[in-house]
């Protein structure tokens, strides 16, 4: 936020960077409780050529687990058509799949993919 003069809380939350700036508050805070375990953080994100993305892919326990990094309060199926993607072109190797957003409850969004509040991570 510094970089970016971002001052007010209000405006980092609300403005047009919003969602790069949770999305980068939460890969850095999985990177940060990944050392802090003492492992190795591995963390990938993936995109096909068609345009299907998911923003990070943790490697837990031999399988591939895709998260999606949102900033909606309340998501939606269509927000785990890239994780569902990656489910089918990874099947013997992806897990569950999450939405990370700034909600409070876990529930399911599609087969395979629940919400996760930023405040389990």
């Amino acid at each position: 936020c510094h970089l970016t003069g971002l001052a007010d809380p209000e405006a980092a939350r609300q403005g047009p960077m919003a969602g790069s700036l949770f999305e980068t508050a939460v890969i850095a805070d999985i990177h940060a409780t990944l050392l802090h375990r003492g492992l190795e953080p591995t963390l990938f994100f993936w995109r096909t050529s068609t345009g299907q993305e998911v923003d990070l892919i943790v490697p837990v326990n031999g399988r591939l687990v895709p998260l999606e990094i949102k900033t909606s309060s309340t998501p939606t199926t269509g927000m785990a058509k890239g994780i569902r993607a990656f489910q089918q072109d990874f099947a013997g190797a992806a897990g569950d799949g999450f939405i990370v957003y700034p909600g409070s409850e876990i529930l399911p969004v599609a087969p395979g993919v629940l919400t996760l509040p930023l405040s389990c991570l």
